[in-house]
């Protein structure tokens, strides 16, 4: 017997058994929107104070001679403020969500990784490790590699703001006592140590990829950031050779 057609009236006084699974897929979807709202909200902010941090260690003039006081206390003040929204933001980070959204919460955690490592830095004259970066994030947030390689990218052009400031205010370009040598050795050998570490980076899996092009254009940044340095440090060579040795006196005038 052919099925017996039901009114429209009918039919919409009926339960449809799929609706509460699609009412679900629609809260799923709308707190997925809430927690990707929430966490690029608190990277812009962490990358925000990040950035102060930097600019407040841009104050220093020496390396491994330990921060003035007035500036670690802000600087320190900058950390505390990024740990609270670190908190905030490993609520939505947990489980597969630290994929979900690791998109948007790379930027703010890149930008901290180059505060981070450019206070170590000038702090010890060393470069900070993953360890020892991961402890820092304290609140559970995983550190994926990327993030930390990229931000490190991004410590060569504050290393170069500080090295090309110093020669430009002291006279002389930045040193640091080595631990594995007598002789002092510059900034500008540290920047080429960086450099060339990461140019010896594998980096070919990452071809045609969004990581790959952000890799070729933070070594290419990394590149002139050192050429810069190089360029300012010889600059400070022949003036100095260019310099007089001996002025002559008023009398002779």
């Amino acid at each position: 017997m052919p099925a017996e057609k039901r009114s429209y009236e009918e039919m919409a006084e009926t339960p449809n058994p799929f609706l509460p699974i699609f009412d679900g897929f629609r809260a799923e979807i709308d707190e997925n929107h809430l927690a990707r709202e929430r966490i690029i909200k608190s990277s812009r902010d962490v990358t925000a104070l990040s950035k102060k941090a930097i600019f407040s260690l841009q104050r220093v003039r020496t390396i491994s001679s330990g921060i003035p006081q007035n500036i670690s206390t802000e600087v320190q003040g900058r950390f505390e403020a990024i740990s609270e929204l670190f908190k905030t933001m490993s609520k939505d980070l947990q489980g597969i969500n630290s994929w979900r959204y690791q998109r948007q919460a790379s930027p703010g955690i890149q930008e901290f990784i180059e505060a981070l490592s450019f206070e170590h830095y000038l702090r010890t004259g060393k470069l900070v490790t993953r360890e020892l970066a991961t402890k820092s994030m304290i609140w559970n947030i995983p550190l994926t590699v990327d993030d930390y390689a990229l931000g490190l990218f991004d410590l060569s052009g504050e290393i170069m703001r500080f090295a090309v400031t110093a020669i430009a205010t002291t006279g002389s370009l930045p040193h640091l006592k080595s631990s594995h040598s007598f002789v002092d050795r510059s900034i500008l050998t540290d920047l080429r140590h960086l450099r060339s570490s990461f140019e010896a980076l594998d980096t070919t899996s990452c071809h045609g990829t969004s990581l790959g092009g952000e890799i070729d254009k933070k070594m290419e940044t990394m590149v002139q950031s050192v050429e810069k340095v190089e360029n300012a440090a010889c600059s400070l060579i022949i003036r100095d050779h260019e310099r007089p040795k001996h002025t002559p006196d008023s009398d002779n005038n």
